[in-house]
């Protein structure tokens, strides 16, 4: 009688820690709504999915070509919309937001917008964190305490940003669940989703080379060896190969945007992109969580490792050193890590790690209990997912609103808030003529179409020289080679819209003690000044 006490009290308590663990992830994702609002990026995503949008069907090929309209400092420059379907999906929630808002008396329509675009993301982030990861552990018989439990560990901003990476958050596991269960049960005709989700992925984010090498690691080994794969389903891997082979070329830019994805690794200045750099090394306090993740994951996949393929192995040594060294990759290593370790983590898997596709499991797997606990994760991950789809969409609309309803506006939730610089530069036309800004205000400026701008956040576009000598222009630097005064004068340039921690700030005060220039605004965080024409010159020398 005592053990079964003792086991029913513990099935208790892992009960109540489940439940508390899944209260806990839902509240994380209630407190993260904000965030949705937090990158800069899509300001420009929006907008380029209206005029996308307004192209039409007929004309949308021409329109993906033509040259940059949003600034005048790569004004006509070619312009590769590589996540043109997201931007078009952000365009298609705005035009339903501005449907639902046409009836308000002085709607702001860049809020609306931002609204919508907000929306639509903020419910893709919750099924994914609240539905698509806890179903990717629970279908494989993890018990709920340790799934929800590491839920809870795994929650950063980059979740929620509005951005076309979400597609890829996506993309990933489910790439990695159709290709597991090739692996464990052979080739099934879903297989053939891959090539077609993969299209998708090229013509929504620059991630989608991480699809076409799960492909390839899978299924490359399988057809040249005549041992594991019978020969009836060898003309379908060869056809799945080639197709995803050639997806990447299933784009409006061709293999241009093969040549444009693999610049990102030498082209953008790194310095200029806060998500490029080391966030978890030189911030492990404010990441706390996921290197607790990470140890713990990592912990159990080597301890684990022989139900581990060692490409699975592989893919998470990888991503986690990417997410180390990267901020950017950080989500992708989590989800990686995270596909694999409910593989180690699940119950009545071991037969399965090393077996070839198309045969049956090993007789290890025909034992009672092993039998009986898939039963038991069947029973339990049917009703449990299904109420996870349903109430993750409801509960994130109900915390959406209410939050959208708390606030005066909607706007970029950034820690240096442009909201009020971007009003007065709206009010005051003439001011935005020539207008130097940075790269966060200019897609303000983008959203409330107060174009051209000197620049945003669409570095690729820019390029590395034009980023740097930009950078040394919010600097105030003067070298041998380089001088923020000549750079203005050079870009012609009549007003000044910085924040004030920017060095220029200090030259700019300077200058106008002199007389060369004059502050026109300060809100405390942003501050616009005007050159004066007549006076610049003999400040200058």
């Amino acid at each position: 009688m005592k053990p079964a006490e003792g086991t029913s009290s513990l099935k208790t308590l892992e009960i109540i820690f489940a439940a508390i663990f899944m209260v806990q992830a839902f509240l994380q994702v209630a407190g993260m709504v904000e965030r949705v609002f937090q990158s800069s990026d899509t300001a420009w995503l929006i907008k380029t999915g209206l005029l996308l949008w307004q192209a039409g069907p007929s004309n949308l090929f021409a329109a993906l070509h033509q040259g940059d309209t949003f600034s005048f400092t790569a004004c006509g420059q070619p312009v590769l919309i590589y996540q043109w379907l997201f931007t078009l999906a952000l365009a298609a929630a705005t035009k339903v937001g501005a449907l639902a808002g046409q009836n308000g008396a002085g709607v702001d329509i860049a809020s609306t917008n931002l609204v919508a675009a907000g929306y639509l993301t903020y419910i893709a982030t919750a099924l994914l964190l609240l539905f698509l990861l806890p179903y990717m552990m629970l279908k494989r018989g993890v018990k709920p305490v340790y799934t929800f439990g590491l839920l809870t560990l795994i929650n950063m901003p980059i979740w929620y940003w509005a951005r076309p990476q979400l597609v890829s958050f996506f993309m990933l596991p489910m790439f990695i669940l159709l290709l597991e269960d090739f692996r464990r049960n052979g080739y099934r005709k879903r297989l053939w989703l891959l090539p077609f989700l993969l299209i998708v992925w090229v013509n929504s984010h620059a991630f989608c080379f991480m699809g076409l090498a799960l492909i390839l690691a899978y299924l490359a080994p399988q057809v040249v060896s005549q041992k594991q794969v019978d020969f009836r389903y060898r003309r379908h891997l060869v056809g799945i190969l080639a197709t995803s082979c050639l997806a990447p070329l299933a784009n409006p830019y061709g293999a241009e945007l093969v040549r444009h994805t693999l610049s990102f690794v030498s082209e953008p200045d790194f310095g200029q992109i806060s998500e490029l750099q080391p966030t978890l090394l030189t911030n492990p306090l404010g990441h706390r969580g996921i290197w607790l993740y990470l140890v713990i994951a990592w912990s159990v996949l080597l301890a684990r490792r022989a139900m581990i393929p060692l490409t699975g192995l592989f893919f998470c040594a990888l991503s986690t050193f990417t997410g180390v060294v990267c901020y950017r990759f950080a989500a992708v290593a989590v989800l990686i890590t995270w596909s694999y370790l409910s593989i180690a983590l699940g119950r009545g898997q071991q037969g399965s790690a090393g077996s070839a596709s198309g045969t049956k499991e090993s007789a290890s797997e025909t034992d009672g209990s092993v039998i009986k606990a898939k039963e038991n994760a069947s029973e339990l991950v049917s009703p449990v997912s299904t109420a996870l789809a349903l109430v993750a969409p409801i509960f994130a609309t109900a915390v959406y609103f209410n939050y959208c309803q708390s606030q005066k506006q909607i706007w970029f939730t950034h820690n240096d808030s442009n909201q009020k610089v971007t009003a007065f530069l709206k009010q005051n036309s003439r001011l935005r003529s020539r207008l130097f800004c940075d790269a966060a205000l200019g897609c303000s400026l983008i959203l409330e179409d107060q174009t051209p701008v000197f620049i945003d956040t669409r570095f690729d576009l820019y390029g590395k020289t034009f980023c740097r000598e930009y950078q040394d222009c919010l600097n105030g630097s003067v070298t041998d080679t380089f001088n923020w005064r000549s750079y203005l004068d050079n870009w012609q340039i009549n007003t000044l819209a910085i924040k004030n921690s920017a060095p220029l700030t200090n030259e700019l005060n300077h200058a106008a003690r002199q007389g060369s220039c004059k502050k026109l605004y300060d809100d405390g965080i942003y501050s616009v000044w005007e050159i004066e024409r007549g006076a610049k010159a003999g400040a200058s020398q």
